[in-house]
């Protein structure tokens, strides 16, 4: 039987079961972790540290060593031989198990095992009242990590930790971020090359039509809108690239090194 792997970078109905190796493969296929993959690979600081072997801070040389050569290899072939690796946790999730009466907890001496809340439940007791006290022990578990900003992110075993999900970074965003970016580098050395209409290209307002019936206002507001888009894909690339994925800030100092 082929060995399961659990991962917090899948959707969230998938986050308690382990996958295979081939499993895994085609579910990571436009989740967070190609995004990071693609990100990495339009990274002009991640390429040139791969090539020279000289890293301008430990952070990059730390990702290069996670991640490894990423040049002439698809997703699917760095997933079947890195990927799985250093996104997957090296605790296995706990699964739910009947107490007997002589259990007995014992302490983990892992430092990497999660904190765990026992519960005594007297097999006496009403199935009614079980689920009402069973949602307060909820609403009281909500509440405290709410309080304590507890983050699923945060307290992960991976050797690669994905820094954030949301709508904002989702796998299609990202992408075409990317490709706006790229189409951006090719473009703008071009002669004649007009920025707003380019903007107007890829949506960035709007439908993607190119037109010269536009206002100075509007002109002002798309070529806003680009290097906005530019920037936030720039500093998404440099935190990629330094190990903070997916972040648009400017938090790091490492990622500001490569950003001045």
């Amino acid at each position: 039987m082929d060995e399961l792997h659990f991962y917090k970078g899948f959707p969230v109905e998938d986050d308690i079961y382990g996958f295979s190796l081939e499993v895994s493969a085609s579910k990571a296929k436009h989740s967070i972790y190609e995004s990071w993959f693609d990100v990495l690979k339009a990274s002009p600081w991640y390429a040139e540290a791969q090539k020279t072997r000289e890293f301008k801070n430990q952070a990059i040389a730390d990702t290069c060593k996670l991640f490894g050569d990423l040049s002439n290899l698809t997703f699917e072939k760095w997933w079947k031989a890195t990927g799985y690796k250093i996104f997957k946790e090296r605790i296995p999730f706990t699964e739910i198990k009947p107490v007997d009466l002589d259990y007995k907890f014992k302490q983990a001496k892992d430092p990497n095992e999660p904190p765990i809340l026992l519960l005594e439940v007297p097999l006496h007791l009403d199935i009614k009242i079980l689920r009402r006290q069973f949602d307060e022990i909820l609403r009281m578990q909500e509440a405290y990590q709410e309080r304590r900003k507890f983050s699923i992110f945060d307290n992960t075993t991976a050797n690669a930790k994905i820094f954030q999900l949301g709508q904002k970074f989702g796998y299609e965003v990202i992408k075409r971020d990317l490709e706006i970016y790229s189409d951006y580098q090719k473009e703008s050395v071009k002669e004649g090359f007009i920025a707003y209409q380019f903007a107007q290209k890829h949506g960035l307002l709007g439908s993607p039509e190119i037109t010269n019936r536009v206002t100075d206002a509007d002109r002002s507001k798309l070529h806003g809108a680009l290097m906005y888009n530019l920037e936030n894909t720039k500093k998404l690339i440099a935190n990629a690239t330094v190990g903070r994925f997916p972040d648009t800030s400017d938090y790091l100092p490492e990622a500001r090194e490569l950003l001045n």
